[in-house]
């Protein structure tokens, strides 16, 4: 999503290097990303570049703890609805 979007704003054909993109993540180059400059996908590591796993990570964890609150609340909220149908 994120590269599709950065593609696109930066006026690139963003089906042409989305599709660049996984072909060279699925030939095993995962550090391989989009140079928005040139509109090409290189080695971001020769660009120095660094993106942290442990960002992401906590972040989709943080996402998922949000979301399980969420689901909480309202099974929470549906179970008080219930009891007060059943007190009248």
């Amino acid at each position: 999503m994120v590269p599709k979007t950065l593609a696109e704003n930066a006026g690139l054909n963003a089906m042409e290097i989305i599709s660049t993109l996984y072909a060279d993540h699925a030939a095993g180059k995962t550090k391989v990303g989009i140079d928005l400059e040139e509109g090409v996908c290189k080695v971001v590591i020769a660009m120095d570049i660094w993106d942290l796993h442990v960002t992401k990570f906590f972040a989709l964890k943080c996402a998922a703890d949000a979301a399980c609150i969420v689901l909480r609340v309202d099974q929470d909220a549906q179970a008080a609805s219930f009891m007060l149908v059943e007190a009248s």
